[in-house]
């Protein structure tokens, strides 16, 4: 039985909501966790210098805005060259 004050158990999907709750930077665990790349790919990325990290101490980090300059420069897809049936 509920009293008026009860607050339910309810279930977060984080993914859905990171994007409203976005921090300026990340942990490099924080951001493997929500983001969609796995670990091997980051480290191949940051040493490629197609993604940028920073050091706060000695702390590695990965700022927001370093993440989406990332994504801006991957090359986009011709749409006559996407298959709908693969689903990724």
């Amino acid at each position: 039985m509920k009293t008026r004050n009860q607050i339910p158990n309810v279930k977060i999907d984080l993914e859905q909501v990171a994007p409203v709750f976005r921090k300026p930077a990340y942990s490099v665990l924080e951001f493997l966790k929500i983001h969609p790349i796995k670990r091997t790919a980051f480290y191949h990325e940051v040493a490629a210098g197609r993604l940028v990290v920073r050091k706060q101490g000695s702390r590695t980090i990965v700022t927001d805005s370093d993440y989406q300059a990332f994504l801006d420069a991957l090359p986009r897809v011709d749409p006559k060259d996407v298959d709908l049936e693969e689903g990724e």
